[in-house]
């Protein structure tokens, strides 16, 4: 992802209060930090980190930022290291940004688009994600925007490890070679065809008629003998 800047403003007032009033002004309050830098309370322009979150990846971009008194995060590259949406509207709320280094790894989050559900349904088996993303650790400026796995040739009861697929070039992860990606499994008892249920529903009733037939006739038998 290219870099992006962001003009900010120094922000003097704190609080609930005073931050129900900047989002209403269509700001957001943030904070920055990092290594060798002073913190340093902000405010953001809504429309900035709205089209940063529509982009895709907000947190894999890098963004510097420029403003008035804040000279000493000039020439720095951010990433947003925390972003707090609203609940229902998803409308970011805060933010924390940290600074990065373009010489230097970090370990991010990367997104797993895996592949080959549709395959694998059709020979009557489900896919079964076990993760979506996945810890890697890499340069700031080859941060992957997703990482693509197939998995359309697993067969029931494989599953696809991490050792199974290969990282884009400059990335890699402390994970464990047997970190577990996604599984073929068993469609039994998941998704049934309504025909399918039908039956078994009344298979069930059949037995269970039979059962009651039975109960009746042995007690029968017990009365008889009871003359």
């Amino acid at each position: 992802m290219d870099q992006v800047k962001w003009t900010v403003e120094r922000r003097v007032d704190t609080g609930k209060g005073a931050n129900r009033k900047l989002r209403a002004a269509g700001k957001i309050p943030g904070n920055v930090y990092g290594k060798d830098l002073p913190n340093e309370s902000i405010t953001v322009d809504y429309s900035l980190v709205e089209d940063l979150i529509r982009r895709g990846n907000w947190n894999h971009a890098l963004i510097n930022l420029d403003g008035e008194g804040l000279e000493g995060l000039s020439g720095k590259v951010f990433i947003i290291k925390e972003m707090q949406r609203h609940h229902l509207s998803g409308r970011a709320m805060t933010l924390d940004l940290t600074s990065v280094r373009l010489d230097r790894k970090i370990t991010v989050d990367v997104p797993l688009v895996i592949h080959g559900a549709e395959e694998i349904k059709k020979t009557g088996a489900l896919l079964d994600v076990q993760h979506r993303s996945l810890a890697v650790q890499c340069l700031p400026t080859q941060i992957p925007s997703e990482i693509e796995v197939d998995a359309s040739h697993l067969e029931l009861g494989q599953t696809l490890h991490l050792r199974n697929i290969t990282l884009p070039e400059g990335v890699e992860t402390e994970l464990p070679d047997d970190y577990p990606l996604c599984t073929a499994q068993s469609t039994h008892g998941l998704d049934l065809p309504e025909e399918t249920v039908a039956a078994e529903g009344e298979e069930a009733e059949g037995e269970e008629a039979e059962g009651e037939e039975a109960e009746g006739e042995e007690a029968a038998g017990d009365k008889k003998s009871e003359e």
